[in-house]
């Protein structure tokens, strides 16, 4: 009965649900990315060295923001990490652009894409100015 079931209704449930691979963000590391980011930068006066930069940042993740603007905000996100902690951009085909070795340790690492779709989706719970503090909280850490 159960082998009756399973050829009938399960196997064919199985050939129409395809696992979907995660949708991974464009590398926005690479140099036709530049003149978008620095457009973006300018029009919004973001300074990288500048942390009052995250909360135009956040403010703009209070809105509605397209694709590319998802991109921009994450690349600067991630360089105001690296501006105020040292760290290094890398790509990885399985997460895309991502920082590492954050402060010049390799246990600190942070996927800038992934926290600001975390943010779009939840923007009255998360910020960036959130992350920028719990960043500092484990920099500070492994200082002292």
């Amino acid at each position: 009965m159960i082998v009756d079931i399973t050829e009938k209704y399960a196997l064919k449930w199985f050939e129409q649900i395809k696992v979907k691979k995660k949708d991974l963000p464009d590398n926005f590391l690479k140099e036709e990315w530049a003149p978008l980011l620095q457009s973006f930068i300018r029009k919004n006066s973001i300074k990288f060295d500048n942390i009052e930069s995250i909360l135009i940042l956040d403010k703009m993740l209070k809105k509605e923001v397209s694709k590319e603007e998802i991109y921009s905000i994450s690349y600067c996100f991630g360089e105001i990490i690296k501006q105020n902690f040292g760290a290094e951009w890398d790509y990885s085909p399985e997460d895309g652009p991502f920082i590492n070795n954050i402060a010049g340790s390799e246990k600190i690492a942070l996927k800038p894409f992934v926290l600001v779709t975390k943010i779009v989706m939840n923007p009255d719970v998360l910020s960036l100015e959130y992350f920028f503090i719990n960043i500092k909280s484990a920099v500070d850490g492994i200082k002292n």
